[in-house]
């Protein structure tokens, strides 16, 4: 008997994906047809056929391991939310801190994103026409003004715009 070809063999450990029970019914079938599609593969197109076999075959194979273990995964979350729930019932104070934490957090985040948003995002009220040249005016160079017995600072930009 001849020793399978590269291509099987990594195609009889990607069929490990697949949960025992459809392996063991179908495994061989899928190897069969593999096989044949390989052959096929390797015939019409060489390697170039080949390479487009694994690429569409890796995806075809990981899909299915997904969706052939979606139950146990499924009974395995709910499984986790029932211990969790238990578990805090279980401890008040703690979960009474936790809650306050992600509360207190989320408040903050809220908080800091509304000053960040009226002061930086949104434009300044009463400005019609802001400043386009360039973002540098906001570092512009300062002037001192004298002002009916007082100095004040504006930017030579604001300087020009008084004359």
């Amino acid at each position: 008997m001849t020793r399978p070809a590269f291509s099987e063999r990594v195609y009889a450990l990607l069929l490990r994906l697949l949960p025992e029970e459809m392996r063991s019914g179908f495994g061989g079938d899928m190897r069969d047809v593999f096989r044949d599609h390989l052959r096929y593969a390797r015939s019409r197109s060489g390697w170039r056929g080949v390479l487009l076999l694994w690429l569409r075959t890796v995806p075809d194979l990981v899909y299915t391991a997904i969706h052939e273990r979606e139950d146990a995964m499924l009974n395995a979350v709910g499984q986790d939310a029932r211990y969790a729930v238990r578990m805090l019932r279980k401890h008040p104070v703690f979960t009474f801190v936790a809650v306050a934490v992600v509360a207190l957090g989320t408040g903050a985040v809220s908080t800091i994103y509304s000053v960040a948003n009226a002061v930086v995002l949104r434009p300044v009220p009463g400005v019609t026409h802001p400043p386009t040249s360039s973002p540098s005016n906001a570092r512009a160079p300062m002037v001192a003004v004298r002002a009916r017995h007082h100095i004040r600072t504006m930017s030579i930009s604001q300087r020009t715009r008084m004359r």
